[in-house]
C-alpha cells in the first residue's frame, strides 16, 4: 500500500516561489547546470518561445478538490493494479511539507542528467547515494538532509513575494512533466509512481505537456485562475 504521503506532513518547508530568479540560483548552488526559463503559456505558440533545449515543464497549480479527487481516484487504481518505477527513472515520494518545488526540481535534474550537468556538490553526492533507492526510501533521506533545507529555505526567502511561513499549508503543488523512452510522465511524489500521459518525443514534449495541463489540469478546475509554468533547460 501506497502510506508515503498524508495530509499531515512530519516537516514543513517554507513553499518555493515559480520564479527563474530563485529557482536557478537554488539548482546552481547544489550543482545542477541549468537554467530555469518562465513559460508564458501553453498553446504551441507560446510554448515555442521556450528553448528547445527544454528538458523538463514545472507547473505550478492549484490544489483543490476536483485535483485531490483525481489524486485518490489514480492512488486507487494503482492499489487495484500495481506498477513500477520505469527502469532507468529516478522518482521520490513527498513527505514534506511545502517540498514541491524542490522534488519536482529533483525529478527534472535527476532524470536529465545526460543533458544537465551535475557538478562535484551536494546533487551528485544526494543522487549517487540513493541511485538504488526506492521512492520511499529517498524520501526519507530527504527527511534527514539539513544541506537540502537549507538551501531550500534561502531559495525561498529569495522570491519576489512575501514568503509564507513553513507551517502554514500551502494550496498550491509543483509537479514536473519529462520525457522518458518515448512516455510522457508526469511527476509528483504525492503519488505513489509517476503517471504516463501517452506518448511524446524530445520535440514534441513541450507541446504534449503543454496539452496535458490545458486538457487535465486546467479543464478539471476551469474556475481557477492560479496555473503557472516554468522550464528547464541546460545552461548555456
Amino acid at each position: 500500500t501506497f502510506t508515503s504521503y498524508t495530509n499531515e506532513f512530519k516537516m514543513r518547508w517554507v513553499p518555493l516561489e515559480s520564479n527563474p530568479e530563485v529557482l536557478t540560483p537554488f539548482l546552481n548552488a547544489v550543482g545542477a547546470k541549468a537554467n530555469v526559463v518562465d513559460v508564458f503559456g501553453f498553446d504551441p505558440e507560446l510554448l515555442a518561445m521556450v528553448p528547445p533545449s527544454a528538458v523538463s515543464l514545472m507547473l505550478l497549480y492549484p490544489i483543490t478538490e476536483n485535483s485531490e479527487r483525481d489524486r485518490r481516484k489514480f492512488i486507487e487504481d494503482w492499489q487495484a493494479n500495481p506498477s513500477s518505477v520505469p527502469d532507468g527513472m529516478w522518482f521520490t515520494h513527498q513527505t514534506i511539507g511545502n517540498a514541491c518545488g524542490t522534488i519536482g526540481l529533483l525529478h527534472a535534474v535527476a532524470n536529465s542528467r545526460d543533458k544537465i550537468p551535475v557538478t562535484d556538490g551536494w546533487l551528485k553526492t544526494f543522487l549517487g547515494s540513493t541511485e538504488e533507492m526506492n521512492p520511499a526510501e529517498r524520501a526519507k533521506q530527504l527527511e534527514g538532509d539539513n544541506t537540502l533545507e537549507q538551501a531550500h529555505g534561502s531559495a525561498a526567502e529569495g522570491g519576489q513575494t512575501a514568503a509564507p511561513t513553513a507551517g502554514e499549508e500551502c494550496a498550491l503543488h509543483f509537479v514536473s512533466f519529462i520525457h522518458h523512452e518515448g512516455k510522457l510522465y508526469e511527476m509528483d511524489g504525492r503519488k505513489p509512481v509517476p503517471h504516463c500521459h501517452g506518448e511524446t518525443t524530445p520535440e514534441t514534449f513541450l507541446v504534449d505537456a503543454g496539452n496535458v495541463v490545458k486538457n487535465v489540469f486546467m479543464a478539471r478546475d476551469p474556475d481557477q485562475m492560479n496555473f503557472s509554468a516554468v522550464a528547464l533547460c541546460p545552461a548555456e
